[in-house]
Protein backbone atom coordinates (compact mmCIF):
# COMPACT_ATOMS: atom_id res chain seq x y z
CA UNK A 1 0.00 0.00 0.00
CA UNK A 2 1.27 3.48 -0.87
CA UNK A 3 -0.36 6.74 0.14
CA UNK A 4 0.32 10.19 -1.31
CA UNK A 5 -1.23 13.51 -0.26
CA UNK A 6 -1.70 16.40 -2.67
CA UNK A 7 -2.15 19.82 -1.11
CA UNK A 8 -3.79 22.32 -3.46
CA UNK A 9 -3.18 25.65 -1.81
CA UNK A 10 -4.86 27.62 -4.61
CA UNK A 11 -8.24 26.07 -3.87
CA UNK A 12 -7.45 25.04 -0.28
CA UNK A 13 -8.22 21.37 -0.95
CA UNK A 14 -6.41 18.21 0.07
CA UNK A 15 -6.47 14.89 -1.78
CA UNK A 16 -5.25 11.65 -0.20
CA UNK A 17 -4.59 8.82 -2.65
CA UNK A 18 -3.92 5.23 -1.59
CA UNK A 19 -2.99 2.59 -4.16
CA UNK A 20 -2.83 -1.10 -3.23
CA UNK A 21 -1.59 -3.85 -5.51
CA UNK A 22 -3.96 -6.77 -5.96
CA UNK A 23 -3.02 -10.43 -6.34
CA UNK A 24 -3.87 -10.26 -10.06
CA UNK A 25 -1.27 -7.50 -10.59
CA UNK A 26 -3.76 -4.65 -10.97
CA UNK A 27 -4.14 -1.90 -8.38
CA UNK A 28 -7.03 -0.66 -6.26
CA UNK A 29 -7.27 3.13 -5.98
CA UNK A 30 -8.85 4.93 -3.04
CA UNK A 31 -9.08 8.73 -3.11
CA UNK A 32 -10.30 10.92 -0.26
CA UNK A 33 -10.79 14.61 -0.91
CA UNK A 34 -12.66 17.66 0.30
CA UNK A 35 -13.19 18.67 -3.35
CA UNK A 36 -16.46 17.59 -4.93
CA UNK A 37 -14.84 17.31 -8.36
CA UNK A 38 -12.09 15.01 -7.12
CA UNK A 39 -14.69 12.95 -5.25
CA UNK A 40 -16.48 12.48 -8.61
CA UNK A 41 -13.16 11.51 -10.22
CA UNK A 42 -12.55 9.02 -7.39
CA UNK A 43 -15.90 7.34 -8.06
CA UNK A 44 -14.80 6.70 -11.65
CA UNK A 45 -11.26 5.55 -10.84
CA UNK A 46 -11.36 2.53 -8.54
CA UNK A 47 -8.85 0.28 -10.33
CA UNK A 48 -5.78 0.84 -12.49
CA UNK A 49 -3.35 -1.41 -14.34
CA UNK A 50 0.40 -1.32 -14.85
CA UNK A 51 -0.29 0.04 -18.34
CA UNK A 52 -2.25 2.92 -16.78
CA UNK A 53 0.90 3.78 -14.80
CA UNK A 54 3.25 3.60 -17.77
CA UNK A 55 1.36 4.85 -20.83
CA UNK A 56 -0.01 8.40 -20.52
CA UNK A 57 -1.68 8.15 -23.94
CA UNK A 58 -4.06 5.38 -22.88
CA UNK A 59 -4.07 5.71 -19.09
CA UNK A 60 -7.40 5.60 -17.30
CA UNK A 61 -5.84 8.01 -14.78
CA UNK A 62 -5.88 10.73 -17.43
CA UNK A 63 -9.02 9.58 -19.27
CA UNK A 64 -10.87 12.76 -20.34
CA UNK A 65 -14.21 11.23 -19.32
CA UNK A 66 -12.94 10.75 -15.77
CA UNK A 67 -11.25 14.15 -15.70
CA UNK A 68 -14.20 16.08 -17.13
CA UNK A 69 -14.51 18.34 -14.05
CA UNK A 70 -10.84 18.36 -13.01
CA UNK A 71 -8.85 21.43 -14.04
CA UNK A 72 -5.35 21.04 -15.49
CA UNK A 73 -3.41 22.31 -12.46
CA UNK A 74 -5.12 19.84 -10.08
CA UNK A 75 -2.57 17.50 -8.51
CA UNK A 76 -5.00 14.65 -7.80
CA UNK A 77 -4.18 12.69 -10.99
CA UNK A 78 -0.45 13.19 -10.34
CA UNK A 79 -0.94 11.85 -6.83
CA UNK A 80 -2.50 8.70 -8.34
CA UNK A 81 0.53 8.27 -10.60
CA UNK A 82 2.94 8.80 -7.70
CA UNK A 83 1.15 6.42 -5.34
CA UNK A 84 0.87 3.85 -8.13
CA UNK A 85 4.55 4.10 -9.00
CA UNK A 86 5.47 3.67 -5.33
CA UNK A 87 3.20 0.66 -4.94
CA UNK A 88 4.49 -0.91 -8.16
CA UNK A 89 8.09 -0.50 -7.01
CA UNK A 90 8.95 1.95 -9.81
CA UNK A 91 9.84 4.55 -7.16
CA UNK A 92 11.79 3.33 -4.14
CA UNK A 93 9.81 3.86 -0.95
CA UNK A 94 13.08 4.58 0.86
CA UNK A 95 13.80 7.42 -1.58
CA UNK A 96 10.24 8.73 -1.14
CA UNK A 97 10.73 8.73 2.63
CA UNK A 98 14.00 10.63 2.21
CA UNK A 99 12.62 13.15 -0.33
CA UNK A 100 9.36 13.52 1.66
CA UNK A 101 7.71 15.70 -0.99
CA UNK A 102 7.86 17.12 -4.47
CA UNK A 103 7.00 20.80 -4.76
CA UNK A 104 5.58 23.02 -7.46
CA UNK A 105 6.85 26.52 -6.83
CA UNK A 106 5.56 29.72 -8.42
CA UNK A 107 8.67 31.71 -9.26
CA UNK A 108 9.41 35.10 -10.75
CA UNK A 109 5.76 36.10 -11.04
CA UNK A 110 6.53 39.78 -11.40
CA UNK A 111 8.92 39.30 -14.30
CA UNK A 112 8.04 41.20 -17.49
CA UNK A 113 9.50 38.48 -19.77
Amino acid sequence: MATVKAYMNFCQRTHTVTVTQREDGDFDVHIESDCEFVVDYAELLKKITMEDLTDNRTSSITDPEKLQHIMGPCLAPNAVFNAGWLEAGMFAKSLARKAKQNVISFEDLDSKT
